[in-house]
């Protein structure tokens, strides 16, 4: 859980933050970071965690870091898109017409607008990275013992699996319970910020 809200949270934070670059000042800035994000999401979430922590190192730090990476473009693109809509708004082009700065800009008119999105994103992603945990942790490249974990308890329960099913199974419905719990909170946080969906059945 702590790995899943912490990777997940910095990754899509860090792709917020370009995505509002990207989407704001446009031209060289736009097409540089957008190039990294094409290149971040040519590679699927779990290669590119085990290829990170290969070259890190198994930890708790490295295994946030090779975890949150991954997730930097998902943030950077919706923010992106949320942003080039408010970019051209008339409160926007008030702004800057009484002298605001771009920082002002930003932090005051174009990020509160952005917020619903990256929340709703970050809420189902966090199931992401909770699976992606356990997956590393069942191949072996996981946190190192003794600290526990669901993967490193699936994969110890393998060696046992035909005396003791519930060693796997109690691991396997948590993971479960607790990607399914994200994924409902993501639909209900998009339900309740998307003034579209209010009043739908």
């Amino acid at each position: 859980m702590l790995v899943g809200v912490v990777a997940s949270t910095s990754g899509t934070l860090i792709g917020a933050m370009m995505g509002l670059a990207s989407g704001y000042w446009g031209g060289k800035t736009d097409a540089f970071i957008s190039r990294i994000v094409d290149i971040l999401m040519a590679f699927p979430v779990l290669i590119l965690a085990m290829a990170l922590l290969a070259a890190l190192g198994p930890s708790l730090t490295t295994l946030i870091i090779a975890i949150a990476v991954p997730f930097i473009p998902y943030g950077a693109r919706v923010v992106r898109a949320s942003t080039l809509v408010i970019r051209g708004s008339q409160y926007v082009e008030a702004a800057r017409a009484i002298g605001a700065s771009d920082l002002r800009i930003i932090v005051r008119h174009i990020a509160p607008g952005c917020f619903a999105p990256y929340v709703v994103v970050l809420t189902g992603l966090i199931g992401v990275a909770i699976i992606t945990e356990a997956a590393l942790g069942f191949l072996g490249l996981g946190i190192p013992p003794p600290t526990p974990t669901w993967g490193g308890m699936l994969s110890k329960a393998v060696e046992i699996l035909f005396f003791a099913p519930v060693v796997a199974i109690v691991p396997g419905v948590f993971i479960t319970l607790a990607v399914f719990s994200f994924s409902v909170l993501g639909d209900s946080l998009r339900d309740v910020l998307d003034p579209r969906l209010r009043g739908r059945t």
